[in-house]
């Protein structure tokens, strides 16, 4: 029984990506600058390998008015990463659209092509 928990314990860990990764996260404040036909539509824009670590950039987009994108996370699934955020929410002017850029690193990953996509958290 004893067995079984740590197994279980340990399979969680790395199932979500809590193995020897580390990830940092920044985004930025929102930008007015939306031209959405030159953005791609998956929300990722750049995905690269600097030496041992994979720096993945993105946007989200929001309405204006005191939006500020927190925590972001992540899971990785065989060769997927999710990419998750929150959203906190001041006071909402809908009638205008603003962009966000985030930003992962990830250290301690597998050095391989990865399917990334990026979601809100709920």
């Amino acid at each position: 029984m004893k067995f079984a928990l740590i197994f279980l314990i340990l399979s969680t860990a790395l199932i979500a990506g809590c193995s020897d990764v580390s990830m940092t996260f920044r985004s930025e404040g929102c930008s007015n600058e939306l031209d959405i036909q030159d953005l791609p539509k998956d929300g990722i824009t750049n995905q690269t390998w600097i030496n041992q670590t994979l720096a993945v950039d993105g946007y989200v987009k929001t309405v204006c008015g005191g939006v500020d994108i927190l925590k972001g996370i992540y899971i990785i699934e065989g060769g997927n990463i999710t990419l998750k955020y929150r959203i906190a929410t001041i006071k909402l002017i809908p009638s205008c659209i603003c962009k966000h850029n985030i930003h992962y690193a990830f250290s301690g990953l597998e050095k391989k092509d990865y399917s990334i996509k990026i979601e809100q958290q709920p």
